[in-house]
């Protein structure tokens, strides 16, 4: 039996080395997580730089007045999968998010594994 949509699109995510453009914990700095790839590019320009800046800023104005998420606008414009459950993305994020509270340097074994818990906690609550 394949995999679901939404399991495919979580061993994507796990593959990425998801980071802060100073690859220290984000607790700490204030700062948007995104895929290394995504702060490299982002680096790399000037104009890339300025919008990394206004991305952690925005993060920084959302944890002040104590909300969760931010709308950053660095995924902006990013085609997502029509049949892509939001509700499962937010519990899962939510739940890795934690996790890397727990362990900043985990593994990709060991965020595999998180993912997998996260997911089975999403189908258990749904239940």
């Amino acid at each position: 039996m394949g995999k679901k949509t939404s399991q495919k699109s979580l061993d994507t995510w796990t593959k990425q080395k998801w980071t802060t453009a100073s690859g220290k914990k984000s607790g700490d700095t204030g700062e948007v997580y995104a895929p290394k790839k995504t702060i490299d590019a982002l680096k790399s320009s000037p104009s890339g730089r300025k919008k990394l800046a206004a991305a952690n800023r925005k993060k920084r104005e959302a944890t002040k007045k104590g909300k969760q998420f931010a709308s950053h606008g660095l995924h902006k414009g990013k085609k997502r999968s029509e049949k892509g459950n939001p509700a499962e993305d937010k519990f899962l994020a939510k739940h890795m998010r934690m996790q890397y509270k727990k362990k900043p340097n985990m593994t990709e074994a060991e965020r595999k594994r998180e993912l997998a818990i996260g997911y089975k906690k999403f189908e258990n609550r749904k239940k």
